[in-house]
């Protein structure tokens, strides 16, 4: 899965930036709604973004060891 999204990056850097911001949006959402609401359900979101950094970081490790963005 994470060569998959690694290939995905390097065709299509436009959604990948959009999936960055997405998450990133998801995190604070979940952040503020944990705080004010004080309801744990909203603790999921962190475990949702936890996966999704997990396949990023697994994607650029794939990317930058056998992806050139040159070719």
């Amino acid at each position: 899965m994470m060569r998959a999204y690694a290939r995905f990056t390097v065709n299509h850097p436009i959604f990948h930036s959009l999936n960055l911001v997405a998450v990133f949006g998801l995190f604070i959402l979940c952040c503020y709604q944990l705080l004010v609401e004080e309801e744990l359900v909203f603790g999921t979101g962190f475990f949702v973004v936890m996966i999704a950094v997990g396949l990023f970081a697994g994607a650029a490790d794939y990317r930058s060891k056998y992806l050139s963005r040159d070719g």
